[in-house]
C-alpha cells in the first residue's frame, strides 16, 4: 500500500515549462536541493549562508509546502536569492501527517523527474534548517568519493541521512535510487536506499 502511494505521487509529473529551465540550469555543474516545507524564515537563512560560505554552485529549493501563501513567499525569497524554484505537487504523505514519508517521497521525485533528466555533475540534498557557518566545499569528497553523508545506524544497516547526503551523478545515474524510509527495518529517511545501494557498498571506502 505505502508503494502504491508512492508510485502515484511519482507519476505526477510537473508542467515542461516548469521542469526544462531546471534540468537546464543544473546540467554539468554541482546542484545542492533543498526540500523547503511552508517556512520562508529558514529558506531564507539557508540561501543567504550558503551563498556566503559555498563555493558557486546551483541551488534548487523543491518546495514541498502545503500552504499557498507560504509557497509563494518561499518563491519569492528563492528570486531574491537566485535560487532554482520548483513547486512539487501535493503530497499524499503531508495530508496523512506522515513528515518522513513525505520528505522522502518529495526526494524522490526530484530525483526522477529532476535530477536524473538534468545530469548535473554532482548533487546533494541539504535540509533546510542546516546553515553554513564558515567557508566550506560539501562537494570536495566525491574527488575521492562516489558519495559520502550522515551515517545513520541501525542494527548491522546503515544508511545515509536524507538532510546530509552527497553524490557524484555518473556513479548513481543508472541506479533506481529511493530516498525513502523502510520503517519495517527500522531505517529513518534516505533508507530506502540500503537494498539498492548501500548493501553492496564497501562502507569503509
Amino acid at each position: 500500500r505505502y508503494r502504491l502511494i508512492d508510485r502515484r505521487y511519482l507519476r505526477q509529473a510537473l508542467a515542461d515549462d516548469e521542469l526544462l529551465p531546471v534540468r537546464r540550469a543544473i546540467a554539468g555543474k554541482n546542484v545542492l536541493v533543498t526540500v523547503a516545507f511552508n517556512d520562508r524564515d529558514l529558506i531564507e537563512w539557508h540561501l543567504r549562508l550558503c551563498n556566503k560560505f559555498l563555493p558557486p554552485h546551483a541551488h534548487l529549493i523543491a518546495d514541498n509546502s502545503d500552504d499557498a501563501a507560504a509557497a509563494t513567499a518561499i518563491r519569492r525569497t528563492c528570486l531574491a536569492h537566485g535560487a532554482l524554484y520548483l513547486k512539487l505537487p501535493d503530497n499524499p504523505w503531508t495530508a496523512r501527517g506522515n513528515g518522513s514519508r513525505s520528505h522522502g517521497a518529495a526526494m524522490n521525485h526530484v530525483w526522477q523527474h529532476v535530477i536524473r533528466p538534468g545530469a548535473p555533475r554532482a548533487f546533494g540534498f541539504l535540509d533546510h534548517d542546516l546553515f553554513p557557518t564558515a567557508p566550506d566545499d560539501p562537494f570536495k569528497l566525491l574527488d575521492q568519493h562516489d558519495w559520502y553523508g550522515d551515517f545513520r545506524h541501525c542494527a548491522d544497516r546503515w544508511f545515509l541521512w536524507a538532510g546530509y547526503c552527497f553524490f557524484r551523478f555518473d556513479a548513481v545515474r543508472d541506479i533506481p535510487l529511493d530516498f525513502g524510509l523502510d520503517w519495517f527495518a527500522g531505517l529513518d529517511t534516505g533508507g530506502g536506499n540500503w537494498e539498492i545501494l548501500y548493501r553492496q557498498a564497501d562502507r569503509t571506502q
